[in-house]
């Protein structure tokens, strides 16, 4: 037991006690202002206050050595004072002062001047402490009605807006902030919140245009603290859009004006790390380092500590950069995954073989992942008591931005640590960071690589030496390919060639009837490191492909590997049911054309996926000695193949 006066205990106690006493002026001031509302009588409301508050707020008045009704007393009047009144303009209209000679209200029996006259304790109440409990007491209608007729000040204007921005209710919100942001920007104390709230309010409604109209015309506003901050979020906001060269010259503007801006700084490391130039982000974020400390920049200044982690590693710097401004209760996710899955060992995960599925290639072996009754009900929980407030923004029926969606699942993920070692979670948490892509900075951040990465090394010892297959045909075993395929879509080819490869075999061995299509890199890639006999060999297991990689790579490993009348054979197929793609590798020079539907989609046979494919590949094929010339007595077929399809368009 520890001694009475260790300063762990006394810290603890005091900061129970300290937020004993916020909650209970809480409480206070939410009854005071129901009673003001009702009642707004000086005589019966020190009277309600004396006989009530004492028992709405207890701590408020066991830490105070004064009688109970003189802390009643002034407590009332303190916030009758800085009550808004919707009659004076939604000003406070003052208590009148008893005379010096007149009983005092608190009941002592003496006079108000040798009583409670002077009477000051340390219970500070700013003056906007009772708007939150106000906004509260009525609908979104009537504030809105008040601020159209001018009736509402600009400071309960960004009262109500605060609770409207707290609550997610971003029509309200645009209704009420737009027409006042001229009023707010012109108080510095308000501009910062005016701009964050109607922004967004604008992007929880879809409204992206307004929200850059917006920027842009704060952008030449006169304030250069507008200014900077409208800059600022447009530049970031065009970069994430693509349009990084627009993004870049909106920074200069930024720069130029902010040359010793620590928070202009970061958001140029900011802008590097989300174009994957990391070794020129840690350049960059040395450089800032020095020349702020240079100008005399607090050497525990925030944003320094930031930008020293991008000097460090860029790719945490960016993480931390996001983490900073996510949303409490996204925040709190990330938090779940850096406690749970850093440290926690990777679990054994139970597999159970299904019998009588050995006749098709694809099946044969075949087995399902298999719980334990304890994670099965675990699982059970998680999906339908859990992650259903979740549902809609997964489903892409809500907004990106409805994160309290998730405090449910969140709280259930604190109260249930062993819910990491399920694969189920983990890919339902996996699709949460996916949609939250945008907000955590990138799609490879910190903590859906944590996920995945679990997901992917789980399968990956499980199945190092294990035969058989893992069907994506049974439902049980599509969380575990599906974090698979997410790992893998991650990795860079480029950078590690080794563990894509790994990972996409394993893919390969674990689901041969491929459902996502990694057999199309993957022979591309075989083909691209030579190894002609891999790549026919795993092109051969998909005869009937409609791929280009496929079909026409069989024709390139056949043809390197000397098997001309074996390739002839395959090509006159290939030229028949992909005329487009020989037509396209061929050509010398041919325009992008347009992408299918959304560009998520691809048509077959059609004219984007023969451009894809000459894009990838031409480079191989026009390399091959006589290749360009053997492929010329197939064109005719591929015409002829092409104006029969006319044909039976126009019938």
């Amino acid at each position: 037991m520890r001694e009475a006066d260790d300063p762990d205990d006394f810290d603890d106690e005091h900061v129970e006690a300290l937020l004993g006493l916020i909650g209970d002026l809480a409480n206070v001031e939410q009854a005071v202002v129901e009673q003001l509302v009702e009642r707004p009588d000086p005589d019966a409301y020190l009277a309600w206050a004396k006989a009530t508050l004492p028992s709405v707020g207890p701590a408020l008045f066991d830490a105070s050595s004064e009688p109970e009704p003189v802390v009643a007393c002034w407590l009332a009047r303190e916030l009758w004072n800085v009550m808004p009144v919707e009659a004076n303009g939604f000003e406070p209209v003052p208590m009148p002062l008893p005379a010096a000679g007149a009983p005092c209200p608190c009941g002592s029996g003496r006079t108000w001047g040798v009583c409670c006259a002077k009477l000051k304790l340390e219970m500070p109440v700013p003056p906007g402490a009772l708007w939150q409990w106000l906004v509260l007491r009525h609908p979104d209608s009537y504030w809105l009605r008040h601020a159209r007729s001018g009736t509402l000040p600009i400071d309960g204007v960004m009262h109500v807006a605060r609770s409207l921005h707290e609550a997610g209710a971003w029509k309200p919100l645009a209704d009420l902030l737009a027409p006042k942001m001229a009023a707010a920007l012109e108080r510095p104390e308000f501009a910062p919140f005016a701009i964050d709230w109607l922004c967004a309010a604008y992007e929880g409604l879809q409204r992206i245009d307004d929200r850059d109209a917006l920027l842009k015309r704060l952008g030449h506003h006169d304030s250069r603290m507008v200014r900077t901050m409208a800059g600022r979020r447009l530049t970031l906001s065009v970069h994430r859009r693509g349009d990084w060269q627009c993004a870049w010259r909106l920074f200069r503007d930024v720069s130029d004006a902010n040359p010793d801006d620590p928070a202009t700084g970061v958001l140029e490391l900011a802008l590097l790390a989300n174009e994957r130039r990391f070794a020129e982000a840690e350049q960059r974020a040395d450089y800032w380092r020095n020349h702020l400390l240079d100008a005399d920049l607090e050497p525990d200044d925030e944003f320094l500590h930031l930008i020293t982690v991008f000097a460090e590693d860029a790719r945490d710097g960016r993480d931390e950069y996001y983490r900073r401004y996510l949303p409490d209760e996204l925040g709190e996710l990330v938090d779940w995954i850096d406690e749970q899955l850093l440290a926690r060992p990777l679990p054994k995960v139970r597999w159970r073989r299904v019998e009588g599925m050995d006749d098709d290639d694809f099946t044969r072996g075949a087995h399902m992942l298999d719980p334990s009754p304890t994670m099965q009900r675990l699982e059970y929980e998680w999906q339908e008591e859990a992650l259903p407030e979740f549902a809609l923004v997964m489903d892409g029926e809500g907004e990106e931005d409805d994160w309290p969606g998730i405090s449910m699942a969140v709280d259930w993920l604190f109260d249930n640590p062993d819910a990491a070692d399920s694969l189920v979670v983990l890919d339902d948490l996996a699709a949460i960071l996916a949609e939250a892509a945008t907000t955590l900075g990138s799609t490879d951040n910190h903590w859906y690589m944590m996920v995945v990465e679990r997901g992917a090394a789980t399968l990956r010892e499980a199945w190092s030496a294990k035969r058989g297959t893992v069907p994506w045909a049974m439902l049980e075993n599509r969380p575990p390919l599906r974090l698979l395929c997410r790992y893998i879509g991650l990795l860079d080819e480029d950078e590690d060639p080794e563990r894509v490869e790994e990972h996409r075999d394993l893919y390969l061995r674990l689901n041969p009837n491929d459902n996502e299509g990694y057999r199309n890199n993957a022979v591309d890639s075989l083909l691209g490191a030579g190894r002609n006999a891999e790549a026919l060999q795993l092109a051969e297991r998909y005869p009937n492909d409609m791929f280009a990689e496929t079909r026409y790579g069989r024709v390139l490993a056949l043809y390197r590997l000397g098997r001309l009348d074996e390739a002839r054979d395959v090509m006159d197929a290939a030229a028949v049911d992909l005329p487009l793609v020989l037509k396209y590798l061929l050509r010398n020079r041919i325009e992008q054309p347009a992408a299918d539907g959304d560009g998520s989609t691809m048509v077959i046979g059609g004219e984007y996926q023969a451009w894809l494919y000459r894009d990838d590949m031409r480079e191989a094929w026009m390399a091959e000695p006589g290749l360009k010339e053997w492929l010329a007595q197939f064109v005719q077929k591929a015409q002829q193949s092409l104006r029969k399809r006319k044909r039976r368009r126009r019938r």
